[in-house]
């Protein structure tokens, strides 16, 4: 991330969630947003085009309109990329895109957690652990889940910058420091 990446990305984030707010459609902006940061991964071409200093500001947004055209995307979001590409800010999108997910999770009273599991977790086990974490940090909780063989057992949650280790190694590990800890 470049230095004042967060900045701009903050920046424009925040202008479009208060977009949002008056205007509703935040979860209609946000997919589309996910649609255009997913089309300039796959096309890299389209944004390498709009950042492109060469290419004029004009042709850029017909390249917006075309775009937006194809991949169905509300009005709104087309709009917001004009601005980008009137400022330059294109490149950022991604960033942007992160930032403006971070306030309206903010702003929904609610928390992502990433979930490692030493197995695939059953549904019902994926429904209680993403009630206890909601009950731990008092919001809604998102949770995304992941294997990791790792672990042996149990789960790690990681909720912003807090992790919780409930898993069979961490526990060992845990154990192991405290043996160390009483032979010294």
């Amino acid at each position: 991330m470049r230095a004042d990446e967060g900045t701009v990305a903050r920046r424009y984030a925040r202008a479009a969630l208060l977009f949002c707010n008056e205007n509703g459609g935040h979860d209609g902006f946000e997919a589309g947003l996910r649609v255009l940061v997913t089309a300039f991964k796959e096309q890299p071409v389209v944004e390498t085009l709009l950042v492109a200093p060469l290419l004029r500001k004009d042709r850029k947004r017909e390249v917006v309109d075309e775009v937006a055209k194809q991949l169905r995307l509300v009005p709104a979001v087309a709009r917001f990329v004009k601005v980008l590409v009137d400022q330059g800010r294109v490149g950022y999108l991604a960033s942007i895109l992160e930032r403006f997910v971070d306030l309206l999770d903010q702003q929904r009273g609610r928390v992502r957690a990433q979930v490692r599991s030493a197995t695939v977790l059953p549904e019902s086990d994926r429904r209680a652990v993403a009630s206890a974490l909601s009950v731990r940090f008092g919001k809604q909780v998102l949770c995304s889940f992941a294997e990791d063989e790792s672990l042996y057992g149990g789960v790690v949650a990681r909720v912003g910058n807090t992790i919780i280790d409930s898993s069979l190694k961490g526990r060992l590990e845990r154990a192991r420091k405290r043996v160390r800890s009483m032979e010294s």
